[in-house]
């Protein structure tokens, strides 16, 4: 990974978009919303039947 890739701007400009895509995910462009799509599959607990590892 880049070393540049987790500056305090990115992750900021990460957290803004998260929010915008939280409150409505057709503000942000398709590769943002997917990319989202996956950080919260990826955050469930268990709670889909699936058991925690």
């Amino acid at each position: 990974m880049h070393p540049s890739f987790a500056t305090r701007l990115n992750l900021d400009l990460l957290e803004q978009n998260y929010e915008r895509w939280q409150k409505d995910p057709e503000s942000l462009d398709s590769g943002w919303s997917a990319f989202f799509e996956g950080f919260e599959l990826g955050n469930l607990d268990g709670k889909n039947g699936a058991a925690v590892a």
